[in-house]
């Protein structure tokens, strides 16, 4: 199927939601042909938020599309931000943590020149 394959399924859903859980930078296009015919995107993975976050999120705000998060943690913070939406005066800090991944056991020292 590939690719192309994937946004042609996409512009022809009748769907309102398509959930990405492609790897990598390959979900970057299917997300925006999502946008492009009004589908709220529900992300299944960081990738493509962490390689092009700010393009998407601008992008769906510009066409009136929601990307959703549906990761564990990420939804957990969604949701949690989510709840908060008519309270922003009850958030003062977020801090996010991570449990694993080539840094775990790394001391600050260590961390400086990353």
């Amino acid at each position: 199927v590939g690719n192309d394959g994937i946004c042609e399924m996409i512009s022809r859903s009748v769907s309102p939601l398509v959930v990405n859980a492609l790897l990598g930078r390959c979900g970057i296009r299917p997300t925006l042909v999502a946008m492009e015919h009004k589908k709220n995107v529900a992300m299944a993975n960081k990738e493509p938020i962490v390689a092009a976050g700010d393009f998407l999120l601008k992008r769906a705000k510009e066409e009136g599309v929601m990307i959703i998060p549906v990761d564990s943690e990420h939804s957990a913070i969604f949701q949690c931000l989510d709840t908060a939406h008519n309270h922003p005066r009850f958030i003062r800090r977020l801090i996010l943590t991570a449990s694993g991944g080539p840094f775990f056991g790394k001391n600050r020292e260590d961390l400086v020149s990353i």
